[in-house]
């Protein structure tokens, strides 16, 4: 919980340095920051932690077993334009945050999830090599994207999703 207002922050960028890859960690908890910003503008949140098997838990339905209760801010975020998440996985309160965010922020106009953890870029003209534990989990998050989130988004929102490169390179690791 945040304590306080931040009136006139306009982009707040958080990075979680996770030991451990913990599904059981709350992303929702991060709405506080959105309730005390009320101009802010650009939300990049940045998870970096190991690689881990697993995931989303297999058979879960979104709408029928999921509530958005645990992340709905106290009010409705008209100023908050872009929406950046690296390090995106396919976990419920991640999911839960990202749906909550395009359900709240009534001015959204930008949502990018990166599913690789910051390695979608180029160096040198060559794909960042990836080994095979994070293009699996890149693939699970791609699926929870395509499940959960992409029907959501409204037509006006510009939706983008930051995939492993398909090089060779990255597909023999």
């Amino acid at each position: 919980m945040v304590l306080g207002k931040f009136l006139h922050l306009k982009y707040l960028e958080i990075k979680l340095f996770m030991p451990t890859r913990s599904p059981g960690y709350d992303f929702c908890s991060l709405v506080s920051f959105l309730d005390a910003s009320p101009t802010l503008r650009t939300f990049v949140l940045r998870v970096e932690a190991p690689t881990m098997e697993g995931g989303l838990i297999p058979g879960v339905n979104m709408d029928e077993d999921f509530s958005l209760a645990s992340c709905v801010p106290k009010h409705r975020h008209r100023k908050l334009k872009s929406v950046f998440i690296t390090g995106f996985c396919p976990w419920k309160t991640m999911i839960e945050l990202t749906r909550c965010i395009l359900d709240y922020a009534t001015s959204l106009k930008h949502l990018t999830l990166d599913t690789t953890r910051g390695y979608h870029r180029r160096r040198w003209g060559n794909c960042f090599p990836l080994g095979r534990d994070t293009i699996m989990e890149a693939r699970k998050a791609i699926a929870a994207i395509k499940t959960y989130i992409e029907g959501k988004v409204p037509p006006k929102i510009k939706f983008k999703v930051l995939e492993p490169c398909n090089c060779n390179k990255c597909q023999e690791c």
